[in-house]
């Protein structure tokens, strides 16, 4: 959701806010900066744990969903048909470049470290999509940071006219890997049914798909006979794509009613186990997630989980929610947190585990 909030306030600022962003270009990328190190120290700080307000008000900024919205608009703008909308952001491109790159790198820098520990102390327990995801994020910033400095006017000057031009091909990779790397933080999580990465990914699709094709037709110039294959291509790719998201989405719902239905098919009982502290693990969203549960008296008396790799903003709330149902349920036969779904799945499976253990 928060993908398709960002777009609508970006598409708000340029209309309302071009001229004084192509006038006070120092005081915005000043304002950029220092909302990126508040998003660092927030993040670090750990400030966005158990308070929903926050968590929601700066989900667009720690995601970078507000400044993908820019870049989207910056990738967008040559291929518009000509209109006051165009002719905004296309007298803003570099700035809505530097700026969103900025942007951009709070982010980065609020999450990477995260990342970088994971890595470098148990690459084991991460996921294949979680490596890839973080392998493509190091590419992107490398070519964000070329093209943003890039887009300054003195380094511009001094490039020269053509060799600007070809540094600004790299725009292309980048745009492609930034839909990469989007499909591999959304759509395992989408497929999970978790609604907001279901709209989120068929937006992000759409806009991206379209971008490409209208490029190359573009691409293709006066060509009659190409630009009406392309124009068929695109119709077919639109029809083919609103078909394959309405399967994700019957896929999803289908999904979410089989987890429903082993949820309760579930019988697990604490009853029979000996008194002791048991552990598990089993598969989060972006790797391993291990516990511990403590058994007194055929009772469980405590779910703690001890690590994990899921960085989702809501991951949190699974971790919270999902063990204390357990432990009040006394039972595997709990709900899961929506917004969490992987994480909160992750726990009940570890919990089954050691409730369904041979006792001798």
């Amino acid at each position: 959701m928060s993908a398709l909030f960002s777009l609508v306030a970006v598409y708000a600022l340029v209309c309302a806010l071009h001229k004084q962003i192509k006038k006070y270009t120092s005081v915005c990328y000043l304002g950029s900066a220092c909302v990126s190190a508040a998003v660092v120290c927030v993040v670090w700080s750990g400030a966005t744990e158990g308070n929903f307000g926050v968590r929601v008000l700066l989900h667009p900024l720690t995601s970078a969903s507000f400044s993908t919205a820019i870049f989207t608009f910056v990738m967008c703008a040559s291929v518009l048909k000509n209109g006051l909308l165009k002719q905004r952001v296309m007298g803003l491109r570099a700035e809505l470049s530097i700026t969103a790159a900025i942007l951009t790198l709070g982010h980065n820098i609020a999450h990477g470290r995260d990342y970088l520990v994971r890595l470098c102390g148990s690459p084991g327990d991460l996921s294949t999509g979680f490596l890839v995801a973080g392998a493509v994020s190091m590419v992107l910033v490398l070519l964000m940071s070329i093209l943003a400095v890039t887009s300054f006017k003195v380094v511009r000057r001094r490039m020269g006219a053509k060799t600007w031009k070809r540094v600004q091909r790299l725009a292309y990779l980048f745009y492609g890997l930034t839909y990469v790397h989007l499909s591999f933080i959304l759509l395992p999580t989408a497929l999970r049914g978790y609604i907001p990465s279901v709209i989120s990914y068929v937006l992000y699709t759409v806009i991206f798909a379209t971008y490409a094709l209208l490029r190359v037709r573009k691409a293709l110039g006066k060509r009659k006979g190409a630009c009406a294959l392309c124009s068929a291509a695109v119709a077919v790719s639109f029809v083919a794509f609103v078909l394959g998201a309405s399967h994700m989405v019957r896929h999803t719902r289908r999904a979410h009613t089989e987890r429903t239905t082993r949820a309760k098919a579930r019988k697990c009982s604490p009853a029979e186990m000996k008194d002791g502290v048991y552990e598990a693990s089993a598969q989060g969203h972006n790797g391993k997630l291990s516990l511990r549960v403590t058994i007194s008296q055929g009772r469980i008396e405590a779910v703690t989980v001890v690590g994990h790799s899921d960085d989702d903003p809501y991951a949190s709330w699974a971790v919270e929610g999902v063990s204390a149902a357990i432990v009040g349920a006394q039972s595997t036969d709990v709900d899961v947190v929506s917004e969490a779904t992987s994480t909160s799945e992750a726990i009940i499976r570890a919990v089954e585990k050691i409730l369904q253990q041979p006792q001798p």
